[in-house]
């Protein structure tokens, strides 16, 4: 989460992200969308595992 914050205030929540959780493992996630619509996710179901975080470049 504290990543997830830091990467908003630096390029704004309306950044577009993708992250992928437990690649190749039973508990595999993908989720994309705007760090604002992440962020609120992760804080409804709890953030546990490794992540690949793929933040969209400057438009």
């Amino acid at each position: 989460m504290k990543t997830l914050e830091q990467l908003a205030e630096i390029f704004g929540k309306d950044r577009n992200i993708s992250i992928s959780k437990e690649l190749t493992k039973i508990h595999e996630e993908n989720i994309r969308g705007t760090l604002e619509y992440i962020l609120k996710h992760f804080k409804h179901n709890p953030v546990k595992g490794e992540f690949t975080i793929v933040v969209e470049g400057k438009k």
